[in-house]
């Protein structure tokens, strides 16, 4: 971030801000952003409406995200002006009274109508519904009634209060600072003293509407999941989500109904800390230790005694540390592990599809047991052990032995990671797309019927991000990925399953609850996709109608094939990996798999999740074998021939 000299929002002091990097795209509205950030296109703005005593937005005014959005981070700026401009003892009081004489109309909207294709969050879609009034709100305001949860708008701010509240937040009273003594604080100390306590508040306020979200026990909703233990994260504004049995967040992973929490380890790819540390609270997890593997982090120096903290580099600038994934070990001995698609950060976690897999409780062995036992049918054990020593970092010795210690005999996914390097010999069936392939080789049985041979079982590759795939399909993703993903016992190497790849359209994006800010998530390039346009005959759009999700951008990653009837799955993929060679590697000539990232995943194949060929994913439960719940809708919906995949560049 570049710095600049703020004084529209302080009062003239001429205290040095940083400039916000989002620019006029910044969509916040959280009042201790605009504290901490400049935003000179809001303050030019500003000027000029009270130079020309306008009282609205002209109507000539072209924005880049809402035009409500934008009156409120006015009015925000304005109230943030105020008080820097009166006495600092009666800042609330003056600050309640100011009206901010910026109005926009709204017109109402049907519940169904599908939003425009401009940048317009799902908060300023939500208001245009409940009133086709003209709104006037007052700078203590932080919009209509109804509208009580912290948006996306408000993302990193969120932690950034949690963080700077310290860890007295669960003994100080919610009320603000109304103590007689604060008469005599100089301005400064009153200032901080009053932002404390609105963090505070706004902290609180987060708290309490993530817990509105989460629908009953955690701890028999994870029961009644079995056996495939498979969740997508709730919607902020799909309601219907946050009731749907399958639906959970990220302090459910920590629910003290799940296990007495010891400690827990993290690996991911980007943090925003405060976030995270707030979810601890909210779970009544805080102060516990924490051992936390990263890419990228918004702190640099922690002060946490509790927390350990290791940024992890791959070797090559284009690989990423991009697993998601984490294990709690509890007081008992016992060890959980979940594997998902999100990074920890709290965009993530609202308006974006996310896949979860939360593992039963894998209990603590005897003392005197074997250190080879409680190993999996799937070896599951064995292999996460395996991708921990691939860091070789001591943080994660103890985490080894913990996971040796623990009984996975249960557990019924296999794990399947990737780790930077070029593999040879052995090792070569060990990561990537050649060790989906192996366990497919040996353990997919598709029985084919006589209308329907091996061949037509489609592959469906879903995706957040598309690599550099070649100048043709058989360059790699119809050649090696194709062939990797097609293997089975009995079936012919000459099988051709057709191959398809989810991907959102522009027109998904822009109909999101977060406009064209909802492909924040979907860094696919322009300039990339120009250089294979052969992709563009293998794309399909996303839409999860069955899930209540076709307006939240998918961020998850899933791998299947799927019968031609639609309604039996060979297998199914839940991975951090995106469609790219960087991910999943790619073969050399001397016979290695060359991989540059870190990636992990779980294979669900049915023979060790239902004892049968194949998983159900249409009709009813047939006896013990529940459907297995995807994430997206089938039949597929092809893109139309004016439709374009989303790119990045739409944002800049």
């Amino acid at each position: 971030m570049k710095d600049c000299r703020d004084t529209e929002s302080n009062g003239g002091s001429g205290n040095i801000k940083k400039e916000c990097d989002y620019g006029d795209r910044c969509y916040r509205k959280n009042p201790a952003h605009f504290q901490e950030f400049s935003h000179q296109h809001l303050n030019n703005l500003l000027e000029t409406l009270e130079r020309k005593g306008l009282q609205s937005l002209p109507e000539d005014f072209r924005a880049k995200i809402s035009r409500q959005t934008v009156l409120e981070q006015l009015n925000i700026l304005r109230s943030l002006k105020s008080r820097t401009n009166h006495n600092p003892i009666t800042d609330e009081t003056q600050a309640k009274k100011l009206s901010i004489g910026l109005t926009e109309t709204t017109n109402g909207n049907s519940e169904n109508k599908k939003p425009s294709s401009s940048v317009e969050s799902s908060s300023t879609s939500q208001r245009k519904r409940q009133s086709s009034s003209t709104h006037v709100w007052s700078s203590s305001e932080k919009g209509p009634p109804e509208q009580k949860r912290i948006s996306p708008n408000q993302s990193s701010s969120t932690g950034k209060q949690f963080l700077s509240t310290g860890s007295s937040m669960g003994d100080q009273s919610n009320k603000g600072i109304k103590d007689s003594s604060d008469m005599a604080l100089s301005s400064e100390e009153h200032r901080n003293r009053m932002q404390q306590a609105r963090n505070m508040d706004e902290a609180m306020k987060y708290f309490q509407d993530v817990k509105k979200r989460s629908q009953g026990n955690i701890c028999e909703k994870h029961k009644a999941a079995a056996p495939y233990y498979f969740f997508l994260t709730s919607v902020t504004d799909s309601r219907q989500t946050h009731r749907e049995p399958l639906s959970i967040q990220m302090f459910d992973i920590l629910d003290p109904s799940l296990g007495d929490l010891e400690s827990s380890l993290q690996i991911n790819f980007m943090v925003e800390f405060g976030w995270l540390m707030a979810q601890y609270y909210t779970a009544q997890q805080r102060g516990k230790p924490l051992t936390l593997l990263y890419g990228e982090m918004d702190v640099d120096k922690l002060k946490f005694p509790n927390v350990t903290a290791v940024n992890v580099k791959p070797p090559s600038p284009f690989g990423s540390h991009h697993t998601k994934m984490c294990v709690m070990a509890y007081r008992d001995g016992s060890v959980r592990v979940c594997v998902h698609t999100a990074n920890l950060v709290e965009s993530d976690w609202d308006n974006r599809v996310q896949g979860v897999w939360l593992s039963p409780l894998c209990p603590a062995l005897p003392l005197d047991t074997d250190s080879t036992a409680g190993e999996s049918p799937t070896n599951f054990k064995q292999d996460l052990m395996l991708y921990l020593s691939a860091y070789r970092l001591p943080e994660l010795q103890p985490w080894i032995s913990k996971l040796r210690r623990a009984d996975f005999s249960h557990i019924n996914v296999f794990f399947v990671a990737s780790t930077p390097g070029s593999h040879k010999g052995v090792d070569s069936d060990r990561w990537g797309h050649a060790k989906l392939s192996s366990l497919l080789k040996r353990h997919v049985q598709i029985t084919p019927k006589s209308s329907s041979p091996p061949p037509s079982w489609q592959i469906i590759a879903q995706c957040s991000s598309i690599g550099s795939l070649g100048p043709q399909p058989t360059a790699w993703f119809c050649g090696e990925v194709k062939q990797a993903m097609s293997g089975g016992m009995g079936l012919a190497l000459q099988s051709a399953p057709p191959i398809r790849l989810v991907y959102p359209t522009f027109d998904n994006v822009a109909g999101s609850y977060d406009g064209l800010l909802g492909g924040g998530c979907l860094p696919y390039s322009k300039k990339t996709h120009e250089k294979q346009p052969w992709l563009q005959q293998y794309l399909y759009q996303w839409k999860s109608d069955s899930r209540n999700r076709t307006r939240a951008m998918p961020h998850i990653k899933t791998y299947c094939r799927v019968s031609p009837d639609l309604s039996q799955l060979a297998w199914f993929h839940l991975t951090s990996a995106n469609l790219s060679k960087a991910a999943w590697g790619s073969l050399t000539k001397a016979g290695a798999i060359s991989i540059l990232s870190y990636e992990a995943g779980v294979l669900f194949l049915p023979k060790f999740v239902v004892g049968s060929n194949s998983f159900p994913i249409k009709g009813e439960v047939a006896g013990d074998m529940p459907v297995f719940p995807m994430p997206y809708d089938l039949p597929l919906t092809p893109f139309s021939s004016r439709d374009v995949p989303w790119f990045m560049d739409n944002l800049s």
